[in-house]
């Protein structure tokens, strides 16, 4: 696994922790557990126990899954190009870290009265199948943006709204960047604070072509393509030369950028 890929998911996952709408929903979901004591932790731990207990629980399962979904469905993306196949993957596996973390710390909280075998393979199948509905929900409702039609003609790219005004011009690149991802204009560029992935899906109708796992380019905005060596490289109007990896170099080649 590359590590490019964990460093995305890592990202992805801290970007979305800083939305207050997260911690706050979590604080909610382990307070009605903790007070509520399912599972039979109400008779099994006191008030504060149970309340950290539950606490740990919704965190971390919830960290513990969503960074794994993350890096999952970047890792089969390529793979696995139908989404709701792949949503079912990634909701399979992702049972595995999240039964984990849970077993874990019901060792912590409750030694050897963790549970048998059998208690730890139904946790584990519960976990999944409601991993794999979830997913798979996100799929269904968070569909693939549709390719622009003559309507959208005047339409501008969402990702403009990210940016600072004076750099809201014609689309020309996208970057990755640290923990950024570096937004070209046609007036100057600007970093973002999200993956590449998310910010790709947010430039229609601007025709574009991913050449890179960390590059994305307007086609508009192509001169030509040069070879140097046995590496391809995309040269933009504005002289700046972008490397094409052999993944995205077919891709390039339907486009008709290669001559």
């Amino acid at each position: 696994m590359s590590r490019p890929l964990l460093q995305s998911a890592l990202r992805e996952t801290q970007r979305h922790f800083v939305d207050p709408r997260v911690p706050a929903g979590l604080v909610m979901v382990a307070l009605i557990l903790g007070f509520a004591g399912p599972f039979g932790t109400y008779g099994e731990l006191d008030t504060m126990p149970r309340l950290a207990y539950w606490a740990a629980v919704v965190v971390t399962t919830y960290a513990v899954g969503y960074f794994t979904t993350q890096l999952l469905q970047d890792l089969l993306h390529s793979q696995v190009p139908h989404r709701l196949l792949r949503g079912g993957l990634v909701g399979a596996v992702t049972g595995l870290p999240v039964t984990a973390v849970v077993v874990a710390l019901n060792l912590l909280a409750f030694g050897e009265h963790a549970g048998t075998v059998i208690d730890i393979v139904s946790l584990w199948l519960n976990v999944t199948l409601i991993a794999i509905g979830v997913v798979a929900m996100s799929v269904l409702l968070f569909r693939e943006p549709r390719a622009p039609d003559a309507a959208d003609a005047n339409a501008k790219p969402a990702l403009l709204d990210r940016l600072p005004l004076p750099q809201r011009g014609t689309l020309v690149s996208i970057s990755v960047t640290d923990h950024y991802v570096e937004v070209s204009t046609e007036k100057g560029k600007a970093l973002v604070l999200m993956r590449l992935s998310d910010a790709i899906r947010e430039t229609p109708p601007t025709p574009g072509l991913q050449i890179h796992r960390s590059h994305w380019v307007a086609l508009g905005a192509v001169a030509r393509t040069v070879r140097t060596g046995d590496k391809l490289l995309v040269e933009l109007k504005d002289g700046r030369r972008l490397p094409v990896s052999r993944s995205f170099a077919r891709d390039v080649r339907d486009a008709g950028l290669v001559v």
